[in-house]
């Protein structure tokens, strides 16, 4: 059996938010780095595959074998958390490939060996 302490301390690193499937790490984490409490998914990750295929709910759920109810919690807390969740996803893309100045010509030049 543990202490008060023990027991305040798991409170605060497994902390179920109001949508049951829903758990953030502690009280001050950042809420884009929520996860989906019987599976461990974060939350961005579902929204990051929601966005890409449509919101499609039940293929996310397939997809990332977790219940259809794992998946509508975690739009429901995404409505709530939206800023910091797109800025996580946001994070995550590769940089914008850059252009090179060498690549870059005059309007109306013409590159070498073509008319």
């Amino acid at each position: 059996m543990g202490t008060v302490a023990t027991e305040k301390r798991d409170d605060a690193m497994n902390r179920r938010t109001p949508y049951r499937f829903i758990v953030e790490q502690t009280a001050q984490m950042d809420p884009a780095e929520a996860v989906l409490a019987e599976y461990g998914v974060p939350v961005w990750a579902i929204i990051g595959h929601l966005k890409a295929i449509d919101w499609d709910i039940q293929r996310t759920a397939a997809d990332y074998d977790v219940s259809a109810d794992a998946v509508h919690a975690t739009v429901r807390y995404y409505e709530q958390q939206t800023t910091a969740i797109d800025a996580r996803l946001r994070a995550n893309l590769p940089p914008a490939p850059t252009r090179r100045a060498s690549a870059r010509r005059e309007p109306g030049s013409r590159r070498a060996g073509v008319p």
